[in-house]
């Protein structure tokens, strides 16, 4: 399936940042080691909780439905233009919450496993700072961080699959929708307009590509 992608430029820069990584935790890495058997584990735990995510996005995603009389009566009043438009944002958020944080810890695991630490800073326990280790270590890890820990270990075309700054204007209210129904949100000190629908479809593209560059690797079956 992954032939879909061939050639186009993003896909190609994913793959090429991933497949070290994979290369190193799949053949170079020694079985008996920790670092494999842990990955091993947490494999094990991600794909319950993939499960679970799938299942959570078929069910934000089946907000379709109820856009297909709204496309209907697209010109009718502005109140229905704006409820389409809000309908969309969240459908974005419910995937990025879902499919998108699951994807993303794997990926940090994916890391972890190759010996590049991420500190976790814990409030209530002994010792406060821990290499993080597992996907409970990454309960408290901001999107952020885990954002910049891909770029810093130059998985940047990679890390592109989340757009963090339109996750959190939606996740904090901080938009406008007009009575066109054409959304903008902060960049830069600016106002900028963005196309939601577009914005889903990137991330469903990126996500495609990610999970099948990790699944023809056999990763997710370790």
């Amino acid at each position: 399936m992954s032939k879909m992608f061939e050639g186009q430029p993003d896909y190609e820069k994913i793959k090429a940042e991933l497949e070290p990584y994979i290369t190193k935790i799949t053949k170079v890495t020694g079985k008996a080691t920790p670092e494999y058997r842990r990955f091993k584990e947490n494999i094990k735990e991600w794909n319950k909780k993939f499960g679970r995510a799938a299942e959570l996005a078929g069910t934000v995603d089946s907000i379709q439905q109820f856009q297909i009389p709204l496309y209907k009566q697209l010109k009718t009043t502005p109140e229905k233009r704006r409820l389409l438009s809000v309908i969309g944002l969240y459908r974005y958020l419910g995937l990025i919450e879902s499919l998108g944080t699951t994807t993303l810890d794997l990926l940090v695991i994916l890391l972890i496993a190759n010996r590049r630490n991420l500190h976790v800073e814990r409030f209530y326990d002994i010792p406060r700072i821990v290499h993080a280790s597992s996907f409970d270590d990454l309960d408290d890890v901001s999107l952020a961080v885990k954002l910049a820990f891909l770029e810093r270990n130059d998985l940047k075309e990679t890390s592109k699959f989340i757009d963090r700054k339109l996750r959190n204007a939606i996740a904090h209210l901080n938009f406008k929708v007009d009575s066109k129904g054409e959304i903008s949100i902060p960049r830069k000190g600016r106002w900028k307009k963005v196309n939601i629908y577009e914005e889903i479809n990137n991330f469903g593209r990126k996500f495609m590509m990610i999970t099948l560059i990790l699944a023809e690797a056999e990763l997710t079956r370790i």
